[in-house]
């Protein structure tokens, strides 16, 4: 299976940036050839369709996912992709007065990082 057919088969990943989506198709690309072969592809499918993964793996899948450059730590950048994706997620099943709170969230975590550069 190679990358256009795992993004296809995990439309979910064409929700976060390219880096993020990258890193979760090398996870599993563990030969490192660029397609995923049936053990591979069998390993994404049980993780991501929940057959047999606990809390602890599912975190651990998220953190790793969005560390994009592989150093074992989440960079600012890392966190802050994280956290935008979450709340975009969080967003869709939210009741409609609730989006004003998120929007204030928003905008607070964009103070946040403002104040980081400076």
């Amino acid at each position: 299976l190679d990358k256009k057919g795992f993004y296809s088969l995990f439309a979910e990943l064409q929700d976060l940036p390219s880096s993020v989506s990258e890193s979760a198709f090398r996870m599993f690309d563990a030969d490192g050839s660029g397609k995923l072969n049936f053990k591979e592809f069998c390993c994404a499918l049980a993780l991501c369709c929940q057959l047999m993964s606990s809390d602890d793996e599912k975190i651990r899948f998220v953190f790793h996912m969005f560390d994009t450059n592989d150093d074992g730590l989440l960079s600012s950048l890392e966190v802050e992709q994280l956290v935008e994706h979450a709340l975009r997620e969080e967003e869709k099943y939210l009741p409609a007065e609730e989006h004003l709170l998120q929007e204030v969230q928003k905008r607070n975590w964009s103070r946040i990082s403002q104040l980081k550069q400076e």
